[in-house]
């Protein structure tokens, strides 16, 4: 059985806060199959991911993103990393990602 060999890129995005950002700034990067996103361990609230610039953080039903706990993760299927964004309730967080290419 031939092997496949696949380029694995890493990243973190850590001034997450109120005002939600993109995962990745960088609008040519590709995944093949998504994004896998880690909430620090060392964040003291909830993360909020989804799918452009008007997701919230705990404060609308609508408009709210995905939480992800401290520690936990979440995979995201998508082609472009800078299509997820991310926020926090009220201070800056940290999220890491990782993507196969």
């Amino acid at each position: 059985m031939p092997s496949i060999s696949r380029l694995g890129l890493t990243g973190r995005k850590s001034t997450v806060a109120v005002t939600p950002s993109r995962l990745s700034t960088n609008v040519n990067l590709v995944a093949n199959e998504g994004v896998q996103i880690l909430a620090s361990p060392a964040n003291s609230e909830n993360m909020y991911v989804g799918y452009g610039s008007g997701i919230t953080a705990n404060s609308g039903d609508a408009t709210d993103g995905f939480p992800i706990a401290p520690g936990a993760s979440i995979f995201v299927p998508c082609r472009h990393p800078a299509d997820i964004w991310v926020a926090s309730i009220t201070q800056p967080n940290l999220v890491l990602w990782f993507i196969l290419q």
